[in-house]
């Protein structure tokens, strides 16, 4: 009998396909329309049985005595190949290139492979079923899979497979060595003469210093290099040809061999010039030869005295002078020197008290056997100038303004200067490590008087990076530019100011059952009989404080109230876009409605559809269901739209109407049509507001709106991430009572005192410190949360399409669950061991990467309360 196959893949590679009985004749047919079904006459089925079972194919049964099977894959996923060997996860990605559009391969740890395939909600079940049935035929592996990411619209799969034991590196590689070298003469005689008993590939020089970064004779290679028996014989010729030819000293300088999963070449490193020049420190010996100085200063004779001193004590040392100007970019940060002698301590703790700007910098741009001494004599006229930064980065946005930059950033010293004038930033923050904090104060001071930056515009500081790090990178709100201009786009509050003198009272005032006054806005609240539907509950706003951030958020909304005017809030995931909505209907008791738009809504669910009738009293089959949005007109309803690009375009358009001031819409999914509004309908109740949230477009599965489309909501407003400040404000409410003040256009509003809603905290505190405990929480928390937003191009999660959220909501459960969890009289060791709990489950097992895991555990530990550095109420 005919069997034909309908595919898009090598469907011949999978196992199941050679369970078909060899008494079919296959024909193989390419298509490209997504279906997984078997069409068989009944009387084929048990002989094809164990093939349906394998497969997965669905059975439909035919009269026709031929045999039709649909095993076309939707191919949509975004495929990564992840294994310890990158040879072999190439070699893997070149056989599933049928499988997925795009395909990337990445190497992974020994401890992650064995574990299958994860994959996301988006992708086609069968295109797992059909890697791993592959993979069985291939090389021979049963593995798992595992939905590991339900979102409908997340593509991502990803395949991590367990080297096979019979794998040979160098049967895909080859024995070509690419040499790398520091002699323009030994490239010169490689290329002509060639390395006896090796292939040589690629030859290039390198400039690398050896105080930049360690660079040995070294072969590096892929996993498994050291145990091939060839490259074994490889090794050897070419140590000889390291101390026979180039008559490097064994006793100083042997061949070290790295093997790394990422390398797919092999690599021969000859640092020849270096070791000729006596600027290699050795990697054999344990005397002082291990060590290369690098010695700095504006004086020759303290280079004379140090360089000689050093070199007696058997250092390899290198003498620069430098001038003045340049001595200042360095500060006194002493690092201690591993493995250092002696002889090199003493003499270092001589030259400290010798130079007042003395300093050794061993970071991570040294290796471990390399220091560097920067010894300024003549620093006196220039104290008061920014020093001590390796790298400096600068971002801000004024464009082609970077030449103009550079002129004003004279006076700090730093080994390099990088801008870039082209980024949106809202807040103005400063990231380092181990600079010192005078130097840091006094940068900060630099740049508000380059950037003309007022003092009320709060800087924040972010001591986030390890002590060894001497960068610093400075965000610029976008309103500062290094031109003076009349007023400033964040500066409008100060703009608005004209003057008056005291407050306005709180920023929220209730006039019961008549109004709510919400900043200057004045909303009247209307008795409804006909709303059916109950307000927001007052129970969800216990925790609920007014900061900075809300009320400015809260004002923008009420104004659009106020207004009739259509409001779209945009904003990261949990940034209480949806909850100011509805705390400020929680105070208007206005009823509202809420619609989570994804890809699937439809306009039946908005607007309405035919349902069957269940009424046994009727011979109508179907009546019409009114859907939310027309219940809201009617009822007077709020509505929410909550992500709403994520609704497709269609469905969006078929909204507009709603967007006119005054809203009106023609239902003419309904016979007849319903109209609500305009000059022909019905009256829309006057309390309808229509509002929406949504992320950034950056989201996965998110559409970008059109200008257009987003021009319609005039109330468009863009709400940030919480600020650190906004996040202790809101913790001191939680634990003290205290309620912020704020100032919304140019006003300024008290706070309040609020009953305590963390009664054991704050019962706490009369014993403890509680106040730093909030303060670290508050400022690992905002760090987190900016580690993992869309905008941060590098830091938690970042080669993945969702990040993990650390929002306002997830910081609520944490501070409740120590809350419930403290107890005042307990002892400092329980009361530790329950914030680190809580840490633990609401924080660190948040991730799952060894990489995001560090960036957590070193947030944490910057604050005092991480996994490696807990000093909190210690003494």
């Amino acid at each position: 009998m005919e069997v034909t196959i309908f595919t898009n893949f090598k469907v011949s590679d999978t196992h199941w396909y050679n369970i078909i009985d060899e008494s079919y004749e296959i024909n193989t047919i390419q298509s490209s329309e997504p279906k997984w079904t078997i069409e068989l006459p009944r009387n084929e089925l048990t002989k094809l049985s164990q093939f349906i079972d394998e497969s997965k194919l669905t059975p439909k049964f035919v009269r026709d005595d031929s045999i039709t099977i649909y095993a076309v894959l939707d191919k949509i996923p975004e495929l990564s190949i992840h294994s310890v060997n990158r040879l072999f996860s190439k070699r893997m990605a070149d056989e599933m290139e049928d499988f997925a559009n795009i395909i990337e391969t990445e190497t992974c740890d020994e401890d992650d492979v064995g574990k299958g395939i994860w994959y996301g909600g988006g992708v086609d079940v069968n295109l797992v079923n059909s890697i791993t049935s592959m993979l069985k035929t291939k090389i021979g592996f049963e593995i798992d899979s595992e939905l590991r990411w339900e979102d409908s619209s997340d593509q991502d799969c990803y395949v991590r497979i367990p080297l096979p034991d019979n794998f040979d590196p160098f049967a895909e590689l080859g024995y070509e060595f690419d040499v790398y070298t520091d002699s323009e003469d030994l490239l010169q005689e490689i290329s002509d003469h060639g390395i006896e008993g090796l292939e040589v590939g690629k030859l290039q020089v390198v400039q690398t210093r050896i105080w930049e970064e360690l660079q040995p004779f070294e072969i590096r290679g892929p996993v498994g290099t050291k145990k091939d028996k060839t490259m074994k014989s490889l090794i050897d010729i070419t140590n000889n040809f390291l101390h026979e030819h180039l008559n490097v000293d064994r006793r100083h300088q042997i061949l070290r061999i790295t093997e790394s999963s990422r390398q797919d070449n092999i690599e021969l490193y000859l640092p020849i010039q270096q070791y000729r020049d006596q600027l290699l420190p050795s990697n054999v010996a344990v005397d002082n030869s291990r060590y290369m100085i690098h010695i700095q200063s504006d004086s020759e004779d303290e280079l004379e005295r140090f360089g000689s001193r050093f070199r007696g004590l058997g250092y390899l040392v290198m003498t620069d002078v430098i001038d003045g100007e340049s001595v200042i970019q360095y500060h006194s940060n002493r690092k201690s020197v591993k493995d250092a002698r002696e002889q090199f301590e003493d003499c270092l703790a001589e030259s400290e008290t010798l130079h007042d700007g003395f300093v050794t910098i061993n970071n991570s741009k040294l290796h471990s056997h390399a220091v560097k001494l920067v010894l300024p004599t003549e620093t006196s006229s220039v104290q008061k100038r920014v020093s001590g930064v390796d790298t400096l980065s600068i971002r801000y946005q004024d464009k082609d303004t970077k030449d103009k930059l550079k002129q004003k950033l004279r006076t700090i010293g730093c080994d390099s200067l990088y801008i870039r004038d082209n980024i949106n930033r809202s807040e103005l923050k400063i990231n380092f490590g181990g600079v010192k904090i005078e130097q840091i104060i006094l940068l900060d001071s630099t740049i508000r008087r380059i950037f003309n930056i007022p003092e009320d515009e709060n800087t924040t500081f972010n001591n986030g990076w390890s002590d060894d790090d001497l960068d610093v990178s400075i965000s610029i709100p976008k309103a500062y530019k290094i031109s003076t201009s009349s007023i400033e786009e964040d500066s409008i509050s100060q703009w608005l100011d004209l003057g008056e003198a005291g407050s306005s009272g709180p920023f929220i005032h209730v006039e019961s059952g008549e109004s709510v006054r919400i900043g200057a806005t004045v909303l009247n609240i209307y008795d409804n009989d006909l709303n059916l539907r109950s307000p927001p509950n007052a129970d969800q706003f216990g925790l609920y404080c007014i900061d900075q951030a809300t009320a400015n958020t809260l004002n923008i909304v009420a104004s659009n109230v106020a207004s009739g005017e259509p409001c779209l809030l945009e904003g990261e995931t949990a940034t209480s876009k949806t909850s100011i909505i509805r705390f400020l209907a929680h105070l208007m008791r206005q009823p509202v409605t809420r619609i989570n738009l994804n890809g699937q809504t439809d306009t039946g669910e908005l607007i309405g559809r035919y349902v069957p009738n269940d009424s046994e009293d009727s011979s109508v089959q179907w009546v019409w269901e009114n859907g939310e949005i027309i219940k809201a007109m009617k009822y007077g309803w709020w509505v929410i739209l909550d992500e709403v690009n994520l609704a497709e375009p269609q469905i969006l358009e078929r909204l507009n109407s709603l967007l006119e001031n005054p809203p009106e819409l023609t239902a003419t999914e309904k016979s007849p049509p319903i109209e609500l509004g305009g000059p022909t309908g019905e009256l829309v109740h006057p309390s309808f507001r229509i509002f929406a949230t949504m992320n950034p477009a950056e989201y996965s599965g998110r559409i970008a709106l059109s200008p257009a489309y987003k021009d319609r909501w005039t109330g468009y407003s863009y709400v940030p991430l919480a600020s650190e400040m906004e996040i202790l404000h809101m913790l001191n409410m939680w634990v003290f009572g205290e309620t912020p003040p704020v100032t919304v256009d140019g006003v300024q509003y008290d706070g309040k005192a609020v009953n305590v809603p963390m009664s054991n905290l704050h019962e706490l505190s009369k014993s403890l410190d509680v106040k730093d405990l909030i303060a670290r929480i508050a400022r690992s928390h905002y760090t987190l949360s900016k580690l993992a937003s869309t905008d941060n191009s590098k830091g938690i999660s970042m080669s993945r399409k969702e990040r993990p959220v650390f929002s306002r909501r997830l910081l609520t459960r944490f501070m409740t669950y120590l809350d419930e969890n403290i107890r005042p009289e307990s002892d400092v060791g329980e009361l530790s061991r329950v914030v680190r709990l809580g840490l633990v489950r609401y924080y660190i097992r948040r991730v799952h990467s060894e990489e995001d895991l560090a960036i957590i555990s070193e947030t944490l530990d910057g604050q005092g309360i991480g996994p490696n550095i807990w000093n909190l109420w210690t003494e």
